[in-house]
């Protein structure tokens, strides 16, 4: 699975109540859908930068950063599906085992202060998660203990277990190049 960082595209996409927004300030959930999209389906021509400007364009942003609707109806319209499910370690567990990845909504605590998403990839050998998270490179090389994650969610619930859609169909609204927007 690819590693992205959402700091790595500063390019303002919109401004929200006067506020210069883009993946970099509100893109953790755009960037963890891209590597799962990457991952799942082999499409690298999509971006954490043209998934958050399309759910921008789609009514789906609201000035913080994205819902869990919002992240299904992006991964939706790259060939992704998924069901987001409350704090069952075990299928937690089971979903990496099977190498299916999971997009967790964190809260307080090792990975954020209010609210991030982060992708779970797969566990090590003793049963530690490995994580890529869009904000951090050194979470990003670490792993994590499965208890230490779920105390840490944020919502009701707070994983996406990730599915490639088959037949992978997609209907882009905005496929577009970074540079198309000014």
């Amino acid at each position: 699975m690819p590693r992205l960082y959402q700091y790595d595209y500063r390019k303002v996409i919109c401004f929200y109540y006067g506020r210069p927004k883009s993946v970099a300030t509100s893109g953790c959930g755009a960037t963890s859908m891209s590597m799962v999209i990457a991952y799942l389906t082999g499409d690298t021509r999509q971006t954490p930068y043209t998934l958050f400007r399309w759910a921008i364009n789609n009514d789906l942003y609201s000035g913080s950063g994205l819902t869990h609707e919002a992240l299904l109806e992006i991964g939706a319209n790259y060939g992704v599906g998924g069901e987001w499910i409350g704090r069952d370690r075990e299928r937690v567990l089971e979903a990496l085992r099977q190498g299916i990845p999971v997009i967790a909504h964190m809260g307080y605590g090792q990975f954020t202060r209010r609210g991030h998403y982060i992708v779970l990839r797969g566990l090590t050998e003793d049963g530690l998660v490995l994580v890529n998270d869009p904000n951090s490179f050194f979470n990003s090389v670490m792993a994590f203990d499965i208890d230490l994650i779920l105390r840490q969610t944020k919502s009701k619930d707070p994983f996406l277990l990730c599915r490639k859609l088959a037949p992978y169909a997609v209907v882009r609204g905005d496929t577009a190049g970074e540079d198309a927007l000014g």
